[in-house]
């Protein structure tokens, strides 16, 4: 799993905003799909204001719409990568 986090999730993350980060870290305390309105609830932002970090991270195929304003991970086994990495992620970004 070590090789899959440097070889997968770590290029995934890499080159990310401060706020698509957060963003991540957010979905992550999600145990399946998060709804936009409830991660810009958690952010303290609006879900218009965080759309274009949206788009960005489905352009990246990092996350994937599974309906009308739900979004999931696109990345097998990313959600436990932010959760186990969280603090050292959050120091980085």
């Amino acid at each position: 799993m070590s090789r899959f986090h440097e070889a997968v999730h770590e290029p995934a993350i890499s080159g990310l905003s401060s706020t698509a980060v957060e963003y991540l870290l957010a979905m992550a305390r999600d145990p399946g799909p998060s709804s936009a309105k409830d991660l810009a609830a958690r952010l303290g932002r609006s879900t218009k204001s965080l759309s274009s970090v949206r788009r960005q991270l489905i352009q990246r195929q990092v996350i994937e719409p599974v309906r009308r304003g739900y979004v999931d991970f696109a990345i097998p086994f990313m959600r436990e990568y932010l959760l186990e990495n969280e603090e050292e992620i959050r120091e980085r970004f």
